[in-house]
């Protein structure tokens, strides 16, 4: 019994186990610096996913209390790689620093990443202005578009090229016109020789050959020139045979000449591989002391024929019969012409280039890339040969070459490489500019004297 008083007076100064009322907080732990790495921040290739969308935690979120730092974060939004980067270029606090002072940090941290984002965004977007070309600014037009001629532009041109045409084969005419003067001239004077005299020259007989032959072209040329004048190029390209003399330019007949020497050559080739052939049938038998050409013509095969008809630059068109016939007339040509063509040579009265290269030409001796001196050599040593002659031809012709035939095959491939308007295009800018030089009052461009092309 008296020991519970005792006990009493012990339990009452003693602190109490549990004490009821309300409860103590317990200060929060100071948050710990978020640190992420910057290859966390990169920005994400398009075949990886997002750092922060792998097992990035969310962070923490911000104080209650900072309000600066919530107010720049607000009126800026600024991505998390020029925060953390701002954040890690601001110096770190010493370890006994306030909560203050780490708050402050912060909102320094956010207002200068905010302004480098800004700064970062205005450069990108100048740099992407000046790389991007305006579409509101008209381009620089083309040089292909600069010199495009308009619809207008085109007639008129068409215009000019088709007066020019007409004036040049106008002109082509009117010497047709001076040509048959001339002619009708020769055959007056002609009238007033005695017998026996030299009725004409050979450089005259050459000038009425040519003039009887352009006035049987004469009406076809006209009706091509009065109805449809844009054909005029594709007769010079394709068929220039219907073309008189005055109406062809010099460097339209060296391409026409350069075709006729590489087909010359080809037959000199085919013939002389049957030569015994064309020998045993166009040769001289002693007793006769002369040959029957059509006869001996008619002996031979229809490609023979074709062969001598390209050798002596001819037609090759329709039957064996047809190519006997003309063969024949060209031989009763040429035997006249010889013997003209043998007098003037003796008084040394030499054709002039052009009537060179037709001489040649015409008894199938080689008129292209030769010298004119050697031209006539060859016409010399063909006038001394007995007859027949187109046996003369094939034995004065050289052996064609590879080397020989290349400035020849040359000059042909580049104008067989050419479409159709490309070589209407080129005779019609030939016409145009030698009547620009005639009425400019300037002499037409010579042709190469020296050696034939």
């Amino acid at each position: 019994m008296q020991r519970l008083p005792r006990l009493l007076r012990a339990s009452h100064s003693a602190a109490p186990l549990c004490v009821a009322g309300p409860s103590v907080p317990r200060p929060l732990p100071r948050p710990r610096a978020l640190h992420v790495s910057h290859a966390a921040l990169r920005p994400p290739a398009p075949h990886e996913p997002a750092a922060h969308d792998k097992a990035a935690p969310p962070p923490p979120p911000p104080a209650r209390s900072s309000k600066v730092a919530t107010r720049h974060t607000s009126a800026q939004p600024q991505p998390r790689s020029s925060q953390n980067d701002a954040a890690a270029a601001a110096p770190p606090p010493p370890p006994d620093a306030p909560p203050s002072a780490l708050r402050s940090r912060n909102a320094a941290a956010s207002s200068e990443g905010s302004s480098s984002s800004i700064r970062s965004s205005a450069a990108s977007t100048k740099k992407q202005t000046a790389l991007t070309p305006s579409t509101s600014a008209p381009s620089a037009p083309t040089t292909a578009e600069a010199v495009q001629p308009t619809i207008q532009e085109r007639i008129k041109t068409l215009f000019a090229q088709a007066k020019f045409l007409f004036k040049f084969y106008l002109a082509g005419l009117k010497q047709l016109q001076t040509n048959r003067l001339r002619a009708k001239e020769i055959r007056a004077a002609a009238l007033t020789r005695k017998e026996g005299e030299e009725k004409w020259s050979w450089a005259e007989g050459r000038v009425l050959r040519t003039h009887s032959a352009d006035m049987c072209k004469l009406p076809l040329f006209l009706a091509i020139l009065l109805i449809l004048e844009e054909l005029l190029p594709l007769v010079v390209i394709y068929a220039p045979g219907l073309l008189p003399s005055t109406c062809i330019l010099p460097s339209q007949a060296s391409k026409i000449r350069v075709k006729e020497e590489l087909a010359r050559a080809g037959a000199v080739l085919e013939l002389r591989k049957h030569e015994s052939d064309v020998h045993a049938a166009l040769a001289v038998e002693p007793a006769v002391g002369a040959v029957d050409e059509g006869a001996a013509l008619r002996t031979l095969e229809r490609e023979r024929l074709v062969e001598l008809a390209k050798m002596h630059a001819l037609a090759t068109w329709g039957p064996a019969a047809f190519l006997v016939r003309r063969l024949s007339s060209h031989v009763a040509f040429v035997k006249a012409d010889d013997a003209a063509l043998a007098k003037a040579v003796e008084r040394g009265d030499m054709p002039d280039a052009e009537l060179l290269v037709q001489a040649c030409s015409e008894r199938g001796l080689q008129a292209s890339g030769i010298e004119q001196e050697q031209m006539q050599s060859n016409l010399r040593r063909y006038l001394g040969l007995p007859p027949s002659p187109l046996l003369r031809a094939l034995t004065l012709y050289p052996q064609p070459t590879a080397a020989s035939l290349a400035p020849l095959q040359a000059v042909a491939a580049e104008d067989a490489d050419k479409g159709v308007m490309a070589k209407a295009k080129d005779v019609v800018h030939d016409v145009v500019e030698a009547e620009k030089r005639r009425e400019a009052g300037k002499a037409p461009e010579p042709e190469e004297k020296s050696k034939s092309p």
